[in-house]
């Protein structure tokens, strides 16, 4: 959802993988687990906002809260 607010182009790769970052399902076929090295690319309208956005969303972890220990 985030990256679709923006008007520019959105390219996340793992290794030599590339895929549309405002595709979901692309984004689920990297199979990027946690500690996994991505790049993102921004081109285009609104480029450098959206590349801090989307890898502040990236490094909070997408704001999902982690369990804690005896909390299942």
């Amino acid at each position: 959802k985030t990256a679709h607010r923006f008007p520019c182009d959105v390219v996340i790769q793992k290794e030599d993988q590339k895929v549309d970052g405002k595709s979901i399902l692309q984004l689920l076929s990297l199979s990027a687990e946690r500690g996994t090295l991505l790049r993102l690319e921004t081109k285009g309208g609104d480029a450098l906002a959206a590349i801090q956005e989307i890898s502040g969303l990236i490094q909070r972890g997408f704001d999902e809260s982690t369990p804690t220990a005896g909390s299942e």
